[in-house]
């Protein structure tokens, strides 16, 4: 049996989260007041569209629905960040187009190889007690939370079967050639074989070559066949 072509797909994205600011303070030797070192958290992964033309459908997202980037790390001491989350990089083919469910609203749409859409942004690192330092709190215990990621339902439509398709039909067709009957326009009467069907000379008597001329104007000449190429 042969593969099923997936042109749409329902989809649950989720953007990582923040990591979370960490609570430190600097002990070392002949350091009596180190003070605080405690590092930022790591920032979110993205959610990011990438234009493939390697991809031919959406089968991927058929059976793998949900996906989520990855969260930043905590901070941690000696003034250290956390690392950031890796970015969740989703490959679709040309064409594709990104509507958020229930509304039908058009979010993105990719129509060329190596475009990048970021779909849905991370969240922030929380910031560690070395960011409210001050001379009147020298060990602050302070910190702020991650922020946390965006999330969203989503479909996604491969649109090259069904307008590309019909436009790249169309543009075959244009160099071939149609041949059409153009029926060639009938001449004006000659004035011989008018004067033929009146059948009198100018003495009353009827004219022999008048005769002959009004047999020769009953025919009607065949229709002539054109060729006419459109392109």
């Amino acid at each position: 049996m042969g593969q099923m072509f997936i042109d749409e797909a329902k989809v649950e994205l989720k953007s990582g989260d923040g990591g979370h600011g960490c609570v430190s303070f600097r002990r070392e030797k002949f350091i009596p007041k180190g003070g605080p070192d405690g590092g930022n958290g790591g920032k979110g992964g993205d959610v990011v569209l990438l234009c493939d033309r390697n991809e031919g459908d959406l089968q991927a997202y058929r059976w793998q629905p949900h996906r989520r980037a990855r969260n930043g790390a905590p901070g941690q001491g000696r003034q250290c960040a956390g690392p950031d989350g890796g970015d969740l990089i989703l490959p679709v083919p040309p064409g594709t187009q990104v509507l958020e469910e229930g509304s039908n609203r058009l979010v993105a749409e990719l129509t060329e190889h190596g475009e990048r859409v970021v779909l849905l942004a991370g969240g922030k690192g929380g910031m560690g007690n070395m960011n409210f330092k001050s001379s009147v709190n020298q060990a602050p215990r302070r910190t702020t939370p991650g922020y946390p990621g965006e999330e969203g339902s989503f479909r996604i439509v491969l649109k090259t079967i069904a307008d590309i398709g019909l436009v790249v039909g169309v543009g075959l067709m244009i160099p071939a050639m149609l041949f059409v009957k153009v029926p060639e326009e009938q001449d004006a009467e000659d004035p011989e074989v008018k004067d033929g069907k009146d059948g009198q000379d100018g003495k009353g008597g009827q004219d022999a070559k008048g005769a002959k001329g009004a047999k020769a104007g009953n025919l009607k000449p065949p229709p002539v066949q054109r060729q006419v190429f459109l392109l």
